[in-house]
């Protein structure tokens, strides 16, 4: 994605942007932000940005792209976790679920492996972890099972609380 410096700087809705462009798999393609109403996954973008981002030029990312509300993190958080429940894998929800609960916790903002990882050593839903860390290994892709799905609603429910 391209934005620019002062919406990078005010790090706010709408969340505009220039351009996102997408080359993996084969799911190639390019979105124009101009006319457009912004775009929420963006608030993700800009926190990970700023908490793990280096600067290859210039000033350093915390100084380039605004604090974010953690409010605001949470929201977003819990509303990918919604559309999860609806486009995406068992693995992806039951991962992002545990990064979920982990930003809650300790305002930390990791992968969804680190998030696994994480929910295992603080022994949360172990057989829906360890499943997910072994379909992520392994390139499975499961449905979501109704058990899975019923806990990362209640997780999205809990982190936009």
């Amino acid at each position: 994605s391209v934005v620019e410096a002062r919406a990078a700087a005010a790090a706010e809705a709408p969340w505009p942007f220039v351009v996102h462009v997408n080359a993996g798999g084969n799911a190639r393609r390019t979105v124009w932000g101009s006319g457009s109403a912004g775009d929420d996954d963006l608030v993700l973008h800009y926190a990970v940005s700023r908490a793990s981002g280096w600067a290859a030029f210039g000033p350093s990312a915390p100084k380039r792209i605004g604090a974010i509300a953690t409010g605001v993190v949470q929201h977003q958080l819990a509303k990918e976790l919604r559309w999860a429940l609806t486009h995406a894998s068992e693995t992806y929800a039951i991962l992002n679920a545990c990064r979920a609960l982990r930003f809650r916790a300790e305002r930390v903002l990791c992968s969804k492996t680190d998030g696994g990882n994480w929910a295992r050593d603080h022994g949360i839903e172990p057989d829906f972890v360890r499943r997910a860390m072994h379909d992520r290994r392994a390139g499975v892709a499961a449905r979501i099972a109704p058990d899975v799905a019923a806990w990362v609603a209640a997780v999205a429910d809990e982190v936009d609380a």
